[in-house]
């Protein structure tokens, strides 16, 4: 499956979603100075999944339950410029990995998402930048000769387009809105892979996706 579409399928996941936000007050002028999500409820308009989070003394993601609809625990742990997420059944089984690759500003670089215990299983995602901006992705996955590769477009500090030839996604944004903690975007890729993916300064706005496969 490729990334474009499968981030496409999290995105509609969380078209309904109600967050918990937990922001602790500046000192000075009792304003919030940082504020995160502590759980998240999800419907598709047929099911909900609950999604607790929990934070390390770094403030990242070190671990996330799910129950519901999905039930499911995921812990993080973060090593040099590597995340990994370790993704379980309630029973302790394995059930995914996770390996991300982050440069030197803590942008992924490498993902590879590993299906199996053995690691034959898989999916990898490069992505190439030019200065802030991500200008490529390209993914592969085991068995597959010619890996895809995607052109990213992006105009002011925002991703606005990603795609080939056989699949197309833009975005818009509130021009007068930052990015927050709960962006549309930026949740489910965040708890995903405990790092955001889409360089962005704006709220996402709408999302529209053609095409492929």
């Amino acid at each position: 499956m490729k990334l474009s579409k499968k981030i496409v399928q999290i995105l509609c996941i969380l078209l309904a979603c109600t967050s918990i936000i937990s922001c602790k007050k500046g000192k000075e002028d009792n304003k919030p100075s940082s504020c995160r999500i502590i759980a998240a409820t999800i419907s598709d308009g047929a099911a909900t999944t609950t999604v607790n989070i929990s934070y390390n003394s770094d403030k990242k993601i070190s671990s996330l339950s799910m129950s519901g609809a999905i039930v499911s625990n995921k812990v993080f742990s973060y090593s040099g410029n590597t995340i990994i997420g370790n993704a379980t059944t309630p029973s302790g089984a394995f059930s995914g990995r996770d390996s991300v690759t982050v440069d030197n500003m803590g942008r992924p670089v490498n993902i590879r998402q590993i299906y199996n215990q053995s690691g034959t299983s898989w999916h990898n995602v490069v992505y190439e930048y030019s200065g802030d901006n991500l200008t490529k992705f390209s993914e592969a996955y085991q068995g597959n000769t010619y890996p895809a590769s995607y052109t990213v477009n992006s105009v002011d500090g925002n991703v606005v387009s990603f795609g080939n030839s056989g699949t197309s996604t833009s975005l818009e944004y509130y021009t007068d809105k930052s990015i927050q903690p709960g962006d549309y975007l930026e949740f489910p890729t965040w708890i995903y892979y405990g790092v955001s993916i889409y360089p962005r300064k704006n709220l996402v706005k709408k999302l529209n996706s053609g095409g492929g496969n």
